[in-house]
């Protein structure tokens, strides 16, 4: 497969380390983002490389996506989206952008000739499942837009691959931190940016949540892994990309304060209603179909995260 790739998001938090990383692979990389949530700061590391080409463009607009024809392409890592955040307060504008801008970039990669197409979606799809460990075959029962957004593209992408006969891989990512996350994002960046400020921390129930926090060179790794395999029976499958354990929130606050050498003040409040205690997302699969390992204990990565946010 020749290593050109489209990444969509390339101006956001994981979009920007997997354009670092492709073009130190040797990748050709093309780049597209309308920089509403992602922006140009977070491409400075590679926005002067030669072989990457920025293409500020709209996934929801074909004519954006039309100035971009290309053959060749080797892999698409469809990364572009709403978050979480939005979802609940903007559903209509979370539909458009995830499904409509997700079903134009899967014709966009058929009519372009895409070798390869892998799209970015989320544990959100699992909701409060019944059992704390959540598999590939666990009950699908999102409980916010953006999980009904994304398990529908999800399944856009099964029936590209089974009718349209495009090579399509699906990541189900869990908790991703690390540099360049936007501040107000994410249970770590928000320790982090609170502790820093010296403002009291808050937390729901006792702290002994865990989540499956993963560091984001991880997740990077599972998208190099899936671009370059010669397994074909991977494709139209899905596959949770994690840490493999959980960390509770207690021990995720000591981890930051620790490393930077500041002890918060911690209000403690009730557990929100609905909201699960222990959340873990089994890997055995994707260990299993594509060797991945992620190799980042949360230590390593809280001390990567601050010291960015530090500098």
């Amino acid at each position: 497969m020749g290593k050109i790739g489209l990444v969509t998001g390339c101006a956001g938090f994981i979009g920007s380390h997997l354009c670092e990383r492709l073009l130190s692979e040797g990748w050709k990389v093309m780049g597209l983002d309308n920089l509403s949530t992602g922006n140009r700061g977070n491409m400075s590391q590679f926005i002067g490389n030669p072989n990457f080409d920025f293409f500020e463009g709209d996934i929801t607009k074909t004519g954006d996506l039309e100035k971009m024809a290309f053959k060749g392409i080797g892999c698409v890592f469809h990364h572009a989206g709403k978050k979480m955040v939005f979802s609940v307060k903007q559903p209509r504008e979370d539909l458009l952008t995830n499904i409509y801008g997700t079903l134009n970039m899967l014709k966009w990669a058929s009519d372009n000739s895409a070798r390869r197409f892998i799209m970015a979606s989320t544990i959100a799809v699992y909701g409060s499942p019944k059992e704390a460990r959540s598999t590939e075959e666990s009950e699908i029962v999102p409980t916010n837009p953006y999980g009904v957004s994304k398990y529908s593209c999800e399944e856009y992408c099964r029936l590209w691959h089974r009718q349209y006969n495009l090579p399509a891989i699906i990541f189900r990512y869990a908790s991703v931190y690390g540099p360049r996350q936007a501040v107000d994002v994410g249970v770590v960046n928000t320790f982090i940016q609170k502790i820093r400020a010296g403002e009291p921390i808050t937390v729901y129930g006792d702290g002994s949540s865990t989540r499956p926090f993963t560091f984001v060179a991880d997740v990077v790794q599972a998208n190099l892994l899936a671009a370059n395999t010669d397994d074909t029976s991977v494709f139209g499958e899905t596959f949770n990309v994690a840490m493999g354990q959980s960390v509770s929130i207690s021990q995720l606050i000591g981890t930051i304060s620790d490393k930077m050498k500041k002890k918060p003040k911690i209000n403690h409040e009730k557990e929100r209603p609905g909201e699960m205690k222990h959340m873990v997302a089994g890997i055995e699969k994707i260990k299993k179909r594509l060797n991945f390992e992620p190799t980042t204990s949360i230590q390593e990565g809280i001390s990567r995260t601050v010291d960015y946010y530090e500098k």
